[in-house]
């Protein structure tokens, strides 16, 4: 059950994308939703100019009292104006925005981010950040990492999920079914890999057998098996396709695997167009 979604805060346009989907998946769920906002430290740095567009270290300055109280204004003349479609609580928490949002997602079913997430403390890029990744393998529930320019108008209609066997793609799986169970067809993306750690790939009935004891039945479920070479033309399809969510099992950095192998996981999370569904 996904009964409360936490929604990150900040006073960018994407974050009044982030309200709206989140708006549509409560509806759907039937779930309260949360905001928090990551209030800067007095000696961390703020942006220089809108929250949207990335900028070279060197183009932030410390945050001031002016800044933080102008910022927390900017948000709650938002949240005052999302209140009149839907019920929303929110905080304001001062510390690291990655450590805040893994922590606070402790006491809630699913965390709410977007692509370009930018803080003092995360990577400075376009592409989803290794930081997010950090994220999503500290956090308590799974994460919904949502795209800048690519938001579905209805949420979780044609999903795809990556699956292999492993605890971080069966836990993703488990805590995706409640969108899942939105949906008109799912696809399972299933990776046939030669990979060091297991003798041979295993098929996914194991993840068909999961779906339908929790409703997502396999007449509405479709396999693709992909090799782990195929990562770049899978996700170019998926690029162009019309699924709506991606559902992905990521390893934290210091897993051995990750020492060895090109994380297939990581790669379709880094580079696929559509929303996310991180789970550790």
């Amino acid at each position: 059950m996904l009964n409360s979604i936490l929604i990150h805060l900040d006073d960018s346009p994407e974050c009044w994308q982030r309200l709206q989907y989140a708006h549509m998946l409560a509806k759907q769920l039937k779930a309260e939703l949360h905001g928090v906002y990551v209030e800067p430290v007095a000696d961390m740095p703020v942006t220089a100019g809108p929250a949207s567009v990335p900028l070279h270290p060197e183009m932030v300055r410390p945050a001031t009292a002016e800044d933080m109280s102008e910022k927390r204004s900017r948000i709650q003349k938002m949240v005052d104006d999302f209140r009149k479609i839907y019920p929303l609580r929110w905080e304001s928490i001062k510390g690291e925005t990655g450590r805040i949002l893994a922590t606070e997602s402790y006491y809630h079913d699913l965390l709410v981010v977007s692509r370009n997430l930018q803080a003092n403390d995360l990577d400075w890029t376009h592409f989803l950040s290794n930081s997010i990744i950090d994220i999503a393998s500290n956090s308590a529930t799974s994460v919904l990492v949502l795209p800048v320019d690519r938001l579905p108008e209805k949420p979780v209609k044609n999903p795809a999920i990556v699956w292999e066997p492993t605890r971080e793609c069966a836990r993703a799986a488990r805590e995706a079914t409640p969108l899942l169970n939105q949906a008109g067809q799912v696809t399972v993306l299933n990776k046939i890999d030669d990979a060091l750690f297991r003798e041979q790939s295993e098929s996914p009935e194991t993840l068909i057998r999961l779906f339908s004891q929790r409703g997502v039945h396999d007449d509405r479920i479709e396999v693709k098996n992909f090799h782990k070479k195929d990562v770049d033309t899978m996700v170019d399809k998926l690029n162009k396709s019309n699924h709506d969510l991606l559902v992905v099992g990521v390893y934290g950095h210091k897993h051995l695997r990750e020492l060895f192998l090109r994380s297939t996981s990581h790669e379709l999370a880094k580079q696929a167009e559509i929303p996310l569904l991180l789970a550790h």
